[in-house]
């Protein structure tokens, strides 16, 4: 994801804003890709009332137009979300492992978060908290198995965000899950859950106060309709791009990488990148489909 991001920014990989087409009393959406030379492709997911919703993500070669990869289901969507977000904690985190992390939600978009920030961060203490105490109790125990977290579940969101220093919002939540207050004034805030205006899981406050602001597709977060959060609020303009600032640090994984701004309130502004699923699943293909279908 650093290297799509980074390519994003160059300009060599197209990610133009998702598409929808209403259906059936929903809509059929699409995002597209087209990674320099190598991949083209698209995703499709739909908001119809069926009792399944399985995504496709589809990836072409660029020189000959053969489907390379076909994925179905969520786990590649949710990768690279997490992956996005591990990005933003990378060049944008604390910087050390002896910090604390706030969940406040236990499903799969907060489960990929926390797997994705460990690749650069090995955090001292997890907390998570969510509506029910069986979602909580169960992702405190899978973090603790799976990724030998020291991670306690909570019912409160207020102890879950004091004092953390990387906060994670991850839910489907149509209001505000925190009050701003409740965070200390040096801390990373990712959210992922809706954040347009009527159906939003943070206040705008929480980013009118933030002395930086990023997200990983400036022309998505215009282009929401509902419209975002910011944008409402005249304040798309000063968010910042998560691929300029990839770039900026020396490329992907550059040695050394320090981040524009470690200190202060950050908050990363999740709306996946389109495209990026494309580059994922050609990348996959590389490196385990060549002589099999994937």
């Amino acid at each position: 994801m650093e290297e799509a991001l980074a390519r994003h920014h160059a300009g060599t990989l197209e990610a133009p804003p998702r598409l929808a087409a209403p259906l059936g009393g929903g809509r059929l959406v699409l995002t597209a890709g087209h990674s320099g030379d190598e991949f083209y492709g698209y995703r499709t997911y739909d908001t119809l009332p069926t009792t399944s919703d399985e995504q496709v993500t589809v990836a072409h070669d660029t020189t000959t137009g053969r489907v390379l990869a076909v994925h179905v289901g969520h786990a590649l969507g949710a990768c690279r979300t997490g992956a996005l977000g591990g990005v933003a904690t990378r060049h944008l985190g604390p910087g050390s492992d002896d910090v604390t992390v706030g969940i406040v939600g236990a499903g799969t978009q907060a489960w990929a978060q926390l797997w994705a920030l460990t690749a650069s961060l090995t955090p001292s203490a997890v907390r998570v908290t969510s509506r029910t105490p069986v979602g909580r109790e169960a992702f405190a125990d899978r973090a603790r198995r799976e990724l030998g977290l020291s991670t306690e579940a909570l019912a409160s969101p207020r102890d879950v965000v004091a004092g953390a220093d990387v906060v994670i919002l991850a839910t489907t939540s149509s209001s505000p899950v925190i009050d701003a207050a409740w965070l200390e004034p040096d801390v990373l805030v990712g959210t992922v859950g809706p954040k347009q205006v009527g159906r939003a899981e943070l206040a705008v406050d929480l980013v009118a106060c933030a002395d930086l602001v990023v997200t990983d597709s400036p022309a998505q977060l215009r282009a929401y309709d509902p419209p975002a959060l910011v944008a409402d609020a005249g304040m798309a303009d000063r968010v910042a791009s998560l691929g300029e600032i990839v770039a900026a640090s020396g490329g992907p994984a550059a040695e050394g990488s320090t981040g524009p701004q470690r200190r202060g309130r950050r908050v990363y502004l999740s709306v996946g990148l389109a495209g990026t699923e494309v580059h994922l699943l050609g990348r996959l293909w590389e490196q385990h489909g060549r002589q099999a279908p994937v």
